[in-house]
């Protein structure tokens, strides 16, 4: 009896070790069986699930949001959804449905959209507003998504330079107006020590993505908080103050003329410019850790999360843009580019319609069409 009990003690501590399982013969004095430790089920995205406290992880997303510095000309402020429905209608197609706080948003198609009826919440709330936030973790990185809800974004504005003269800020107006608008950043952290890893900046359905020595190099932290700079009216997110042009463009004009058998050619007039995206530092000091509101969270355990239903709606949060840009180009242009130019009275050439082609191929195509998408359609870093 004596050695059977020693023998099954060796055995369960080698089933201890090898983290295996046997099975005894019942004829034995003694039955021993030590399962098999179960694997943590995978995540589509071969990841398990991570853990992390509701306090924790309230902290972590507070100490790594944005301060965001609003452009001193910009009279649009950041806003907040519940305020923003309040004041807005429901349609569907041309079909008004009601109020949209008393509709339900939840997976509403794109054919829907909202259409601002109270005009004063075109100015936002920058006391009332908040930043909605969602987390993902994934490779061992935790992505904190950082939303700023603007009930309404102003007209773009246009560099023009020539040969003959520079036009900084001509009005696009009204192109570029539009209400309901989402912009966000994503900062990447490491899981074990929330240390930043990298930081994207979104700008017109364009990115950015700085590295810890581009952040370094290019950044600036406000106690750990990562600053960024919000546009004049477009309130697309930028790292540093200044016109930060976009969709640039330069064209250079020659013409020729034939002397004796010969073609000899002059460079007669050049076009520079691009959308401005102007930002400084000298307007408000946006702290967005300070109304925090978590939206959704992604392969983390032990989060308790109320998504709201308009997390879910797939419609546009602004009617559509009917503005042709094309008039407005032409406007532009007209004031700003001579119908002629000609060197030493010979040389000419007509640059108009070929600088209005250019700027208008540049406008960026979601410029165009219905108004912009929820944070549920936004992309995650990939």
């Amino acid at each position: 009896m004596q050695k059977k009990v020693l023998l099954l003690v060796i055995l369960g501590l080698f089933v201890f070790q090898t983290n295996s399982v046997l099975s005894f013969d019942s004829s034995y004095d003694y039955f021993i069986q030590l399962p098999k430790i179960p694997k943590i089920p995978k995540s589509p995205d071969s990841e398990s699930a991570f853990n992390i406290s509701n306090e924790a992880l309230n902290m972590v997303i507070k100490e790594n949001a944005p301060i965001v510095y609003l452009h001193s000309d910009d009279h649009y402020r950041p806003g907040n959804v519940d305020d923003y429905l309040e004041a807005t209608d429901l349609y569907h197609g041309k079909s008004r449905l009601g109020k949209a706080s008393e509709q339900n948003l939840k997976n509403l198609d794109k054919n829907h959209h909202l259409k601002i009826t109270d005009t004063h919440i075109i100015r936002g709330n920058i006391e009332k507003s908040k930043t909605y936030v969602r987390v993902k973790h994934k490779d061992n990185s935790l992505y904190i998504q950082y939303f700023f809800f603007y009930p309404y974004n102003g007209a773009g504005s246009l560099n023009i330079h020539t040969s003959l003269k520079n036009f900084r800020r001509q009005s696009l107006a009204p192109f570029g107006e539009h209400q309901g608008d989402w912009e966000h950043i994503i900062v990447k952290l490491n899981d074990d020590n929330f240390n930043i890893q990298e930081i994207c900046i979104y700008q017109h359905g364009d990115a950015e993505i700085l590295t810890k020595t581009e952040m370094k190099d290019h950044m600036t932290f406000d106690k750990g908080h990562p600053v960024v700079y919000s546009s004049r009216n477009g309130h697309a997110t930028y790292y540093k103050p200044g016109s930060n042009l976009t969709s640039s463009f330069v064209t250079h004009f020659e013409a020729c003329i034939n002397i004796l058998v010969k073609k000899v050619c002059k460079s007669v007039f050049t076009v520079r410019g691009g959308l401005r995206n102007d930002c400084d530092e000298n307007g408000i000091r946006y702290d967005t850790s300070q109304r925090i509101s978590l939206i959704a969270v992604e392969n983390i355990s032990g989060i308790e999360v109320s998504t709201p239903d308009w997390y879910y709606y797939k419609g546009q949060w602004g009617p559509s843009n009917q503005t042709r840009c094309d008039k407005v180009v032409h406007k532009v242009v007209s004031r700003t580019i001579p119908r002629k130019s000609c060197v030493a009275g010979k040389w000419c050439v007509d640059p108009r319609g070929r600088v209005e082609k250019l700027i208008v191929s540049k406008i960026p195509s979601k410029a165009y069409g219905n108004g912009p998408t929820g944070p549920e359609d936004k992309s995650w870093w990939d």
